[in-house]
């Protein structure tokens, strides 16, 4: 708590009557996986104020951007897998699980979702990237591709029925 009392003392003195808001969001704000990393949302008025159509924002998962996302092609997101194996696995269900519930979940509330619908050949893969984004074990890629190959099916299959 005192790290954000500094943070936000820090925010005051540099932007002054031009700071609108700082806002905590992420896995630690939402009771996630890892109570560690924290995104910080700085409203800063002279972006804001007059609006423009396109204020200055770095990408971010919320509730607004959301049929954005699920217009989107999730095949993109498997691009992403020889690189960052844990944020596509975990990533996948969470727009799979939007579709089905039309909510916003967490990384783990969406990897549970999809735990308890997968088959069993799916969840190994599920499992270790929890664990990896934990820190509990090393992330592995065995499985990730027939994982988002099955995940993206279920997408497609769910915005068809939509």
């Amino acid at each position: 708590m005192e790290q954000l009392e500094q943070l936000a003392d820090g925010l005051r003195d540099v932007l002054g009557d031009n700071l609108v808001g700082a806002y905590l969001y992420g896995s630690a704000v939402l009771g996630g996986l890892d109570p560690r990393p924290l995104e910080l949302d700085v409203v800063v008025r002279s972006e804001v104020n007059p609006w423009r159509r396109s204020a200055q924002t770095h990408f971010h998962y919320f509730e607004l951007n959301r049929p954005k996302h699920l217009a989107g092609d999730p095949k993109r997101l498997a691009d992403d897998l020889e690189w960052d194996t844990r944020k596509v696995v975990l990533a996948l269900p969470r727009v799979s699980s939007a579709i089905a519930t039309d909510e916003v979940h967490s990384k783990d509330s969406a990897a549970a979702w999809a735990l308890e619908r997968s088959p069993p050949e799916h969840r190994p893969v599920l499992e270790r990237a929890r664990a990896a984004y934990r820190g509990e074990s090393v992330e592995t890629r065995e499985g990730a591709r027939a994982f988002a190959t099955y995940v993206i099916a279920e997408i497609e299959r769910a915005r068809a029925e939509r």
